[in-house]
């Protein structure tokens, strides 16, 4: 019997939170659409990590938008080309003790300078980074690569999933309100959510903090941190 294929859908966030890893481990296929619109003041160019008072506190990228309110992932760009040298001396102050701080800044102090043509070029090229380091090898795709207009919100993710001939789409518990289920269930896909339950792992700074960055959790854990993500550790 054959397996059904699971596609997997969602924008190119900054260094998001395992439980984005997590969807992707468990997606046969993953599409990162990156020509939506991008929402202002929200995780696509923010996000959280943990400082010395062990308080999660925004790391963000700061933008412009070419084309105003309207603008898509691929529209915004990086608003100030010395931005990184905030963030970057944010993330040594606060993870220069992590056991794997050393393995790993040099890779993103590299990722954070390199000069990008929008906002999505740079988020797409840090999660392609970190499902190597967890060892997550579902293929990604790019919405704007695949050229077909499949339409907005629920049809574009129906026209996603059907081009895969996908007969699950996994959308994330966010979601919820906005998925027409008769529309996918009358092209026959199911929709499934994915429940990623956070549980503890080795950070510093005192007591544990869920919902960071996945850069809290390499820093911290290495490689072994694919465990945590893929779900195969005990959940607290």
């Amino acid at each position: 019997m054959t397996k059904a294929l699971t596609v997997g859908i969602h924008q190119p966030n900054f260094m998001p939170w395992a439980g984005y890893f997590n969807k992707i481990h468990k997606s046969d296929v993953f599409v990162i659409i990156d020509d939506v619109q991008f929402v202002k003041q929200s995780i696509c160019n923010r996000v959280k990590i943990k400082n010395t008072e062990g308080e999660a506190t925004w790391l963000t990228v700061p933008v412009r938008f070419e084309n105003g309110s309207a603008s898509t992932f691929n529209q915004t760009k990086i608003a100030d080309p010395g931005w990184y040298q905030k963030p970057l001396n944010l993330l040594r102050n606060s993870y220069q003790k992590a056991p794997y701080f050393e393995t790993y800044f040099g890779d993103i102090e590299a990722m954070f300078k390199r000069p990008y043509e929008s906002l999505a070029q740079f988020n797409i090229l840090l999660i392609k980074y970190f499902c190597e380091q967890f060892e997550i090898s579902t293929p990604i795709h790019i919405q704007s690569e695949i050229k077909i207009p499949f339409g907005k919100k629920n049809f574009l993710n129906l026209g996603i999933t059907q081009h895969f001939e996908g007969a699950i789409y996994l959308s994330g518990n966010g979601a919820r309100k906005y998925n027409d289920h008769d529309l996918f269930r009358a092209h026959g896909i199911e929709i499934v959510y994915n429940d990623f339950k956070p549980s503890w792992y080795q950070q510093l700074h005192g007591e544990f903090v869920e919902g960071l960055s996945v850069i809290d959790l390499l820093f911290n854990e290495g490689s072994a941190g694919a465990s945590y993500i893929k779900g195969s550790i005990p959940q607290s």
